[in-house]
Parts: structure tokens; C-alpha cells; sequence
């Protein structure tokens, strides 16, 4: 791998190009927090484009801090370690009497964490007042609920308070399920500007994760209804005093942008976008103006200087030639032939932190003609990471690749797709495994369409449904109907499946993901293939129905496909 000019010189063209900084939303994570007094689970009423909606957060009050629940633990030490009383009144918890349990106290133990639940920045009469029927509250007020929406952990979870007869009053539970609106639900209450604590169980130690929405009304009897984004906060419960989990950074959350490819007949040129505005913010030539194979896109910060780099790959006829290009200075960052240079049926390209360093590594698949072989490239020491077949080695129809952190442990997965002559079968590799093991372990392996299709299937990622996993997006390949499909990263089904275009377009349709509106849901960006002229769309992730962005790259003659990245 090859840091010098490339083989086949070209300047690079910039017409214009403008700094993407990186955005500080990860800044209030907290990292492990082990002793202290927080609100774990907090509202705050906020004000987004004119309107008034909920957000949920962390709260120190020993320095009067706000954290994200993305990059923060709660440490339930080993010392909170007691054993589950006896009676039935305590049958909730989930385990016999007598059993193990961690317990965060409702009182104040200097030694431990001091667990709230709170609105207290809200004032009273930012709400509306209505009549809460929960048996638990059976009063009018101005409450926020915070509901259990999601549970994962190695045991039970329980929150509870013990009233002044000695008696718990369960706010929520996990051993008889999720209990979303069943009677009483898995909700805890809070009246506005109010501050209250409970206990916090745990069955067992581990990793647990709590996924909690709020909700409230801002109209009196219960209409106007708001409701925050689902937050995610997680616990380690040790086992000893020298169980110290590792705390997983947030993602760095990037200001939106578009990568743009022309494919075969289109000069090799590339454009970024800030899909907001459609402004161009770079317009250049990968290649030689000879070169018309088509490029293949993709972005990611390789440099760390959270800006987005920008990764190209040529495509049939070009050789596996891989560049990169600086995101702030649109200087070349590596030049490369990913496979032999004998080998003319082109490149696909793709970025994600694969071995956990802070910055982008790229992954590489081949073309038609080759085998489905995949490999990964440290883009600045050259060296490379892994090297292996996605589908059976006898396939010549080669392999589209993706990267997303689908388990959330820091390491980009690789996700890949079968290349044109394949059923559009979809595998993602676990990237942990692959990095620190060499080991190949598919953690995802489906059909997204009929196994009968011959055309392949488009491949990316981004965390769709903002639950803090990234999502597989998958588009249909050449020979089908614009069909576009999203599948959990947390389960693998499906969550979203629609046409981005007319039924009757049929050069497939290729699929990025960037977002746009920045509120936590990556959205979709999609694009035809070969046949039509070149069209981007890019759809709201939380509501794919909603058509943000429309718009088209090149000039309406080229109908040679676009890649998107």
C-alpha cells in the first residue's frame, strides 16, 4: 500500500470546499460514575424549531451538571451486594428470597451512587394538568411519565420506593416483562419542578440496558400531547471490587453530508453535499477525465480531525484502485490497488473504525468477475487488517461492503452484500471478533428479498431508529424495483421497507445514510442506478414516509447511475 502519487497521475480539481466540524454532542457524557448524587432519569423541556418538546438527561447535583445517557455508565458496586427480603410484597423482584441482590438505596450511603428521578427544571405551569388514573397516583397534576420501553440484562431489573408502612410501591419491574401500558405499567411519575429517589435492583451482576421515554401533556385534560427520543442507560453491576467495566465513547456525531459518484459514462467525478442546503461543497476528479468506469464512494473520519474524509474507488476497467481525500483540505491521504492490478472488474469502498483506534479504517470488496473478497486496510499505516470471503469463494459476481457498529462495542461490523448473479443474501461480520481474533462470526445472515433475485443488494448503515445501535440498510441491485429495507441491528428485523421511486425504475437503487435534520435518527439517502437520470432522495428516518431532500447531481443527459456515500 502506497502513501506516494498515484500510478496514474491526475490533479485534483476542488472547486469548493468548506470545513465540517465536528459536533459536540457527545461532550456531556459522564463516563463511569461510581458515588455521587444524580438524577439518573430527568426531563427538561425544550424548545426545538418553535416547538416545545422533552429531552431526557443525567443530572449532577454536586456540580450541577447535565450528562448524556450515550457514554455514561452507572457503577452498582460490589458493596451494595444484600439479599432479597422475605414475603411475598417482594415477589416483583424477580428472585426467591434470600437470593443476591444489588441494591442502590433510596437513602443517601456516601459509599454508593444516590439515584433520582426528577423534573425539577421544569417549572410549575410549564404543563398542562390532567387526571392520572394510574392506581399508584389516582390525582390530578402536572406529571412527566417515564416509561420502561426496553430491557437488556443478565437478570432482573426493579425500581421501588418503601412507603412509611415499611411496604414497597413498585414504579417498575422486569420480571413479569415490559409493561408498556398494561396495569399498573413499568412507569415512574414526576411531578413538574418535583425530585424524588427509589431503589434501584439488581439480580445479577453484568451489564444492564434501560431504555426510558418521557412523555407529558402541554394542553390542560390530558391533549397536547410530547414525548422525548428514547434514551439508553446503562448499569454494571460488579461482581468484586475489582470488576471495572470498560465505558464505551460516544459516537462522534458529524454535521451532514452526501457523497456523490458518478458511475460508468460519468468522467470519474465526485461531489460532497450539505444535503440541508444541496450547496456543493467539493467537485472533483478521482481518477484520469479518461477514466468512465464509474467511481464507488463512501465516507468517514480516517485522519481523525472530525471532519468526514472522503474514500473513492474506480470502478470496471479501472483496476481496484483505492484513494483518499481529506474532508478539510482535499488533500490526497492515501493511494492504493486494494487487489492485483491485473484485476480490471473495479472496487467497491467503505470506512468504519474497525479495530477500535478513533479512526476510520477502509474496507474494500471486488467487483464483477472477482471473488467475493473482502479486506480491510489501517489507511495510514498501510497494513492490512483482515482478508477473507463473505460468500463462497466459487461466486464471481463480487461483494458490496458497509461498516456499522451494530452491537455497539466500538469495533465497526462489516456488513456485506452479494454482487450482481447473487441472491441478495446479506452477512455481518462481527468486527471485534475479526480485529482481535481473526475469527469470522456472521451475527447477521438473511435474504432481503425473494433468494431467486439475480441482481445482488446495495449495502450501508446508520442508526435509523436511534436506539444506539447501528442498522443495516440494504437497496435492491440491479434488475429490481427501487425497494428500500432497514433491519434492526438489535434484532435483525425489519423496521422499515418502501419504494424510494417509482415501481416501474428498475437499475436498482443504491443506499447512504446521513442525518440530515440531526435529530438522533440517521437518515436515508438513496439513489437510482444505471438507466435514469441521475436523482437523490433522502428520506427521514423516523418517518421514511417524509421526503426531506430532492435533488439532482448532474447534468439530465447522464443517465449512468450514481453512487452514494
Amino acid at each position: 500500500m502506497s502513501h506516494s502519487s498515484s500510478s496514474r497521475p491526475t490533479p485534483l480539481r476542488l472547486e469548493t470546499l468548506e470545513s465540517r466540524a465536528l459536533l459536540h454532542g457527545s461532550a456531556g457524557a459522564g463516563g463511569l460514575l461510581s458515588v455521587g448524587h444524580f438524577d439518573a432519569f430527568e426531563a427538561k423541556l425544550e424548545t426545538e424549531d418553535g416547538a416545545q418538546v422533552l429531552e431526557l438527561a443525567i443530572h449532577n447535583h454536586d456540580a450541577e451538571t447535565d450528562f448524556t445517557p450515550e457514554g455514561t455508565v452507572f457503577l452498582v458496586k460490589s458493596e451494595s451486594q444484600t439479599t432479597r427480603p422475605d414475603g411475598n410484597s417482594f415477589n416483583f423482584l424477580g428472585t426467591p428470597s434470600g437470593a443476591p441482590l444489588w441494591v442502590l438505596p433510596q437513602t443517601f450511603d456516601a459509599d454508593l451512587l444516590y439515584l433520582g428521578v426528577a423534573s425539577e427544571d421544569i417549572a410549575p405551569g410549564a404543563l398542562g394538568s390532567y387526571f392520572e388514573s394510574d392506581p399508584r397516583i389516582n390525582a390530578a397534576g402536572e406529571y412527566v411519565r417515564f416509561e420502561l420501553t426496553g430491557f437488556e440484562g443478565p437478570g432482573q431489573f426493579s425500581l421501588w420506593a418503601i412507603d412509611s408502612f415499611g411496604s414497597p410501591v413498585v414504579a417498575m419491574q422486569t420480571a413479569d416483562g415490559v409493561q408498556v401500558n398494561g396495569t399498573p405499567s413499568d412507569t415512574v411519575f414526576s411531578l413538574a419542578g418535583s425530585h424524588d429517589h427509589y431503589n434501584w435492583g439488581f439480580t445479577a451482576p453484568g451489564t444492564y440496558t434501560i431504555r426510558i421515554k418521557a412523555t407529558a401533556f402541554l394542553g390542560a385534560d390530558g391533549t397536547n400531547p410530547i414525548e422525548s427520543e428514547e434514551a439508553v442507560y446503562t448499569f454494571y453491576v460488579q461482581s468484586s471490587p475489582d470488576d471495572i467495566p470498560e465505558v464505551p465513547a460516544p459516537k462522534p456525531v458529524y454535521e451532514p453530508l452526501i457523497v456523490i459518484g458518478a458511475d460508468q459514462g460519468g468522467a470519474a467525478r465526485v461531489q460532497s453535499l450539505n444535503p440541508e442546503t444541496n450547496e456543493t461543497l467539493s467537485n472533483f476528479f478521482a481518477y484520469n477525465t479518461s477514466f468512465t468506469g464509474g467511481i464507488r464512494v463512501a465516507k468517514g473520519d480516517i485522519d481523525g480531525d472530525g471532519i468526514l474524509d472522503i474514500v473513492t474507488g474506480a470502478g470496471p476497467g479501472g483496476g481496484p484502485h483505492v484513494r483518499v481525500f481529506s474532508g478539510a483540505t482535499g488533500a490526497e491521504l492515501a493511494n492504493f490497488f486494494a487487489y492485483e492490478t491485473s484485476y480490471t472488474g473495479g472496487v467497491y469502498v467503505a470506512l468504519g473504525d474497525f479495530n477500535k483506534d478513533g479512526r476510520a479504517d477502509i474496507i474494500t470488496g471486488t467487483g464483477v468477475g472477482g471473488g467475493p473478497r473482502v479486506r480491510i486496510f489501517d489507511a495510514f499505516s498501510g497494513a492490512e487488517l483482515a482478508n477473507f470471503f463473505a460468500y463462497e469463494s466459487t461466486f464471481t459476481g463480487g461483494v458490496f461492503v458497509a461498516a456499522g457498529d451494530i452491537n455497539a462495542d466500538g469495533h465497526a461490523d462489516i456488513i456485506t452484500g452479494t454482487g450482481f448473479g447473487g441472491g441478495p443474501r446479506v452477512r455481518v461480520f462481527d468486527g471485534e471478533a475479526l480485529a482481535d481474533d481473526n475469527e469470522l462470526v456472521a451475527v447477521m445472515d438473511f435474504f432481503s428479498a425473494d433468494p431467486d433475485f439475480r441482481g445482488g443488494v446495495f449495502v450501508s448503515s446508520g442508526d435509523v431508529n436511534a436506539d444506539g445501535l447501528d442498522d443495516v440498510i440494504v437497496g435492491t441491485g440491479l434488475g429490481g424495483g427501487p425497494r428500500v429495507q432497514v433491519f434492526s441491528g438489535a434484532n435483525s428485523t425489519e423496521i422499515v421497507n418502501f419504494l424510494a421511486f417509482d415501481a416501474d425504475v428498475r437499475g436498482g437503487v443504491r443506499v447512504s445514510a446521513t442525518d440530515m435534520n440531526e435529530d438522533g435518527h440517521a437518515d436515508l439517502v438513496v439513489t437510482m442506478g444505471p438507466g435514469t437520470s441521475s436523482q437523490i432522495r433522502v428520506f427521514n428516518g423516523e418517518d421514511p414516509s417524509e421526503m426531506l431532500s430532492e435533488f439532482a447531481p448532474f447534468e439530465p443527459a447522464f443517465t449512468g447511475g450514481v453512487f452514494v456515500g
